[in-house]
């Protein structure tokens, strides 16, 4: 008896410390640093604040992006459970989320609580200090503006802006076909080639049709069909022909869908560089939109996002563009667990530390939760995000059990299902004439 009372403890404290340290290598930073954004040059009004206990009087307008900036120390027992501050107003609750052994300052989006409230501040699993800071920013479009959506891959405009998306007069530009990277279903077809070309084409048939959960039709959506993974050659290699970095996949004008639209015009399309301008250009010129979304390129990791808005920055000095530019990241270069939480909470401002962080204002986009189920189901339906669960074979079936485990009882869930499904879309705000200051750093 005694010795397996002294092997359930050792199991037990064993499974404990195996979760702790699974949980802080997740992130590719200590968490116990303050999160460093100079938010006081930018915001249009800085308010200093004190908690009277949990609650907090704030007043600002309806349609205005409001941050907030407090330290959040967690508790012990936040190392192993994630803590997270929990806002209650006459809008309702929010929760938001932070790193496991969090300590420091961190910045929450109180958006939603607009107008005159009453908020009350709760820590779970950690506290709040009382010394806060308000930062409010106006509203950068409104419900009439035209926005024009750039998404490096097929998903990425369902993943940043869905929300974003369905409540305004929006087009969708995906870049890249995505033959390249995992594919789960590949070894249904006899060679990678095949497999390739037909992932391309699920990739764009999702492109085309899946932005329609959130108002957008075909006739609004084009894809540009470049090779996935290719933009940073094509751009190194200027004037050069890049093909696809999957041998045997030549499937560039298959993969190419504009002819159905009136918004891209490029006679000659081809896999170089100065023809991912032209399409953009064409876009911006035809379109006309008050607001360009595409991918943050100092904080994205992912190289065809950083590139598909430097071809953007220079569609736009041909153009003369003078518009405003949202800026998103779906892959956070200092890690892909953020946002921290569950699904349906509220994502708080990424983490960033160290050099100076480019952008003229934070724009939060809310989303009601009837768009947060539609957002679910529109990720849902994308090929490529889908758990793969048919039992295509014991190898297979073992393989997904194990990523399930793994990801479920270590903490390391970095589906977009969890990620992007939140009661808020955040953006970085710039002036046309200011992205270049992101692309330089």
């Amino acid at each position: 008896m005694g010795l397996f009372f002294y092997s359930i403890i050792l199991v037990t404290g064993g499974a404990l410390a195996w979760a702790l340290l699974s949980r802080r290598r997740q992130y590719r930073y200590r968490p116990d640093r303050d999160y460093a954004y100079a938010l006081e040059n930018s915001a249009v009004e800085v308010l200093p604040l004190s908690l009277d206990g949990e609650t907090c009087s704030i007043v600002y307008g309806e349609g205005q992006t409001v941050i907030v900036r407090c330290r959040v120390r967690s508790r012990w027992y936040g190392r192993l459970l994630q803590p997270y501050v929990e806002t209650v107003s006459e809008n309702g609750t929010r929760r938001h989320y932070f790193e496991h052994g969090v300590r420091g300052e961190r910045y929450l989006d109180l958006t939603e609580a607009a107008g005159e409230r009453t908020i009350c501040f709760r820590g779970h699993r950690c506290r709040i200090e009382e010394a806060i800071t308000l930062f409010r920013y106006e509203n950068p479009l409104d419900g009439d503006a035209k926005v024009l959506v750039l998404a490096p891959h097929a998903d990425d405009a369902e993943i940043a802006a869905f929300g974003l998306y369905g409540s305004h007069d929006a087009h969708i530009v995906t870049v890249t076909a995505g033959e390249d990277g995992k594919c789960d279903y590949c070894g249904l077809l006899d060679s990678v080639p095949e497999g390739r070309t037909e992932k391309g084409l699920l990739r764009v048939h999702d492109a085309l049709h899946i932005p329609d959960l959130g108002g957008v039709g075909v006739a609004r959506c084009a894809v540009l069909g470049y090779y996935g993974m290719t933009l940073k050659q094509m751009h190194v290699q200027r004037g050069q022909l890049v093909p696809s970095n999957v041998p045997g996949v030549t499937s560039f004008a298959a993969f190419r869908r504009t002819a159905h639209t009136a918004f891209i015009e490029n006679r000659a399309p081809e896999t170089a560089w100065d023809s991912l301008v032209r399409d953009l250009q064409s876009a911006l010129e035809t379109l006309r939109p008050d607001v360009v979304v595409t991918p943050h390129p100092q904080i994205d990791s992912n190289s065809d996002h950083v590139y598909t808005t430097v071809a953007l920055a220079e569609a736009m000095r041909n153009s003369g563009y003078g518009g405003t530019v949202l800026a998103y990241t779906n892959h956070h270069a200092l890690g892909e667990s953020y946002p921290c939480g569950p699904m349906f909470s509220t994502a708080t401002l990424p983490p960033w530390f160290g050099s100076p962080f480019a952008f003229d204002g934070i724009y939060s986009h809310g989303l009601p939760r009837a768009a947060q189920v539609r957002k679910f189901f529109a990720l849902e339906a994308m090929h490529d995000l889908r758990d793969a669960t048919l039992p295509l074979s014991l190898t297979k079936t073992w393989k997904q059990l194990k990523r399930m485990l793994k990801r479920d009882l270590g903490g390391r869930d970095k589906s977009y299902f969890r990620r992007a499904v939140r009661t808020n879309e955040l953006f970085y705000v710039f002036d046309a004439s200011s992205l270049e200051s992101a692309i330089k750093r």
